[in-house]
């Protein structure tokens, strides 16, 4: 018999943010799921609660169109930590990926939140190379005011996402439970050469 007593397990929202079309649905549907689609676009936001290595990480998914700007820090109050995904594809939106993120931090809702950044669609021969990004985005001054760290990924392939999210876990001061399964990466393409974990 169930203790009713029990009570039911704290949940902690982490803020999934990035310009439209960078990947945000697709890298979570794929790595929760295991769907591989191509999903509509988020409109202002939307939540979805996943259980991960003993906690409840409720992933609030903020649309990354324009036209919802207006509203799209009406929703970051009560989260834990942040995750921007970057689509390494997209060279001439990079200094505005990089302005919405500095517009981002500077909101006193999120000041001292941990920093996941996810550098998306790695497997493609366009992807720019780490040393444009680095300077693009200025991770040392950010760096100064919150904990960063990025993974390289591919949606094809989910490879690096449990490390993020376990490195999320520590910064906002959980202890992973390693009692469940671990979500298995999937197999890259023999074209698909996805870089290693790397932690600044």
């Amino acid at each position: 018999m169930e203790n009713s007593s029990e009570k039911p397990k704290e949940s902690h929202t982490i803020l999934v943010m990035g310009l439209d079309e960078s990947g945000k649905t697709s890298i979570f549907n794929h790595y929760f799921f295991g769907e591989l689609f191509a999903p509509a676009p988020t409109d202002v936001f939307e939540e979805n609660l996943h259980e991960f290595y003993g906690h409840n990480l409720n992933f609030r998914e903020i649309g990354g169109r324009y036209r919802f700007k207006p509203q799209r820090y009406d929703n970051l109050s009560g989260s834990k930590a942040i995750i921007w995904v970057f689509d390494s594809i997209d060279q001439y939106r990079r200094t505005e990926s990089f302005e919405e993120l500095d517009e981002l931090l500077k909101r006193e809702e999120v000041a001292n939140l941990p920093l996941l950044f996810i550098v998306n669609k790695q497997d493609s021969k366009f992807a720019m190379p780490w040393e444009d990004i680095e300077n693009t985005f200025q991770f040392e001054e950010i760096r100064k005011s919150r904990p960063v760290n990025y993974i390289c990924t591919t949606s094809h392939t989910c490879q690096n996402v449990t490390e993020g999210l376990l490195w999320l876990l520590t910064k906002i001061g959980l202890e992973p439970v390693y009692e469940q399964e671990e979500p298995k990466e999937q197999e890259p393409q023999e074209d698909e050469q996805p870089r290693e974990l790397q932690f600044i």
